[in-house]
């Protein structure tokens, strides 16, 4: 017999927040200074500046009857721990995390969201769908990487 739509678990999200504290330059080298600073501007010079960024993951499914809860925290607090604050912390975004190196990533909120959003979603069980990153290098700029449909 079909299930009728009050009997269909509904799908919930859980927010986890985390953060770290990191430098990053926008300076690519495959470009000369005139095209760093025509596309960058201020934020193209030679010095790196540092940001207290907050991460916030967002991931949906259906609450598991037994245990009450979406996603073991224990292994959501790993996975974030692993692939942001372990790789991302204390770093020089542009000399100490390879995928970023030479200006392969520049490490703006949007790519770093994007980044980590791969990076989170191949790690989460199949029981928990990711809907969003959240990166904010401020209270007023962050950058926000969204599953597709």
């Amino acid at each position: 017999m079909a299930q009728t739509p009050s009997e269909v678990a509904p799908r919930v999200s859980l927010v986890r927040r985390t953060g770290f504290s990191a430098e990053h330059r926008y300076y690519r080298e495959d470009w000369s200074p005139e095209r760093n600073a025509s596309v960058f501007g201020n934020a193209a010079g030679p010095d790196f500046h540092s940001h207290d960024y907050v991460c916030e993951v967002t991931v949906t499914g259906i609450v598991d009857a037994s245990s009450g809860m979406l996603i073991d925290l224990d292994l959501l607090d790993s996975i974030l721990q692993r692939e942001v604050h372990d790789r991302f912390h204390g770093r020089r975004i542009n000399l100490d995390v390879p995928e970023f190196r030479d200006g392969s990533l520049v490490p703006s909120c949007e790519v770093l969201a994007s980044f980590l959003f791969t990076r989170i979603r191949s790690s989460l069980p199949t029981s928990a769908t990711l809907e969003s990153v959240v990166v904010r290098e401020s209270d007023t700029l962050g950058g926000v990487a969204r599953g597709g449909d």
